[in-house]
């Protein structure tokens, strides 16, 4: 019996590992606009916070287009903010308040200026009550 419990626990870590080994990105990754094959946008900022407590995100896109970006954010709580026409390599900061507990997924559309090309990122954030 104890096998078989061993046995399920490690099929289920296994398949955990596996599904997740394909969509988790390093937040350290060594890109670099000279060797970037896809174009990526690194959302920097905490996992973790408390209502009402106003944090800020730092966007940056890498890639090999040329041209600016526009991003759409959505905050995971029904708000949403656009910002147009930024520098693609440059940093942006960005600032967001949650009013209610819970896990929230930020959704950052960016769209190349050049081409209407669009990719998203998901950042994922824990709000706590106090």
């Amino acid at each position: 019996m104890i096998k078989v419990i061993l046995g399920i626990l490690l099929i289920t870590l296994i398949t955990s590992v596996t599904m997740f080994s394909g969509c988790i990105q390093s937040e350290d990754q060594n890109e670099t606009e000279e060797n970037i094959t896809k174009p990526i946008t690194k959302i920097d900022g905490k996992y973790f916070t408390n209502i009402g407590i106003s944090e800020q995100f730092k966007l940056r896109t890498l890639s090999n287009k040329s041209g600016n970006v526009s991003y759409s954010i959505f905050w995971g709580d029904g708000t949403c903010c656009k910002i147009s026409d930024v520098n693609q390599n440059a940093e942006t900061i960005v600032r967001h308040t949650w009013q209610d507990f819970g896990l929230y997924f930020i959704k950052v559309n960016t769209v190349f200026g050049v081409d209407g090309t669009t990719i998203q990122t998901v950042k994922q954030i824990s709000v706590e009550n106090n």
